[in-house]
């Protein structure tokens, strides 16, 4: 199962939460409207910026293709950025924790991850977060019941 909340009386500092089966990940929602391209947002609250990420994966993983990585970024940092490989495989759907040192939070949007060659980012397992859904159906579900939540 994979759930994404949030700290609702959070600053843009350790707000944003992901859980990938009993592993649980804490991200900084602070590049996160850059990230979006939501600059003339003014006062978005991290509910709603994780609303709207959501939906970017959602919108990614209905593309996905068979035996090829797709990349769900979460964690944006100065240093690097983290999230979830997934690839879509005759046994399921895995999810894999990873992450880049190769880009940073603050040089990268959406927009610019959409043509993005991942094989230049030379994922690293940020640790032994590895998960198999057996229908890509499940892993909107899951998403989306994240959302009605936040």
């Amino acid at each position: 199962m994979v759930r994404l909340f949030v700290d609702k009386l959070g600053t843009g500092h350790n707000d944003m939460f992901l859980k990938i089966e009993d592993k649980l990940s804490i991200a900084d929602s602070y590049y996160l409207p850059d990230f979006l391209e939501l600059e003339d947002e003014v006062d978005i609250t991290t509910s709603l910026l994780c609303s709207h990420l959501i939906d970017y994966w959602i919108s990614l993983i209905k593309q996905i293709e068979k035996n090829k990585p797709l990349f769900l970024p979460f964690a944006l940092s100065d240093q690097c950025v983290e999230g979830i490989l997934v690839t879509n495989l005759k046994k399921g759907i895995q999810l894999k924790k990873v992450f880049s040192q190769n880009i940073q939070g603050y040089s990268i949007n959406k927009s610019i991850l959409k043509d993005f060659d991942y094989t230049t980012l030379n994922f690293e397992e940020s640790s032994q977060t590895e998960s198999l859904v057996s229908h890509l159906s499940f892993l909107i579900d899951f998403l989306v019941m994240s959302k009605a939540n936040l």
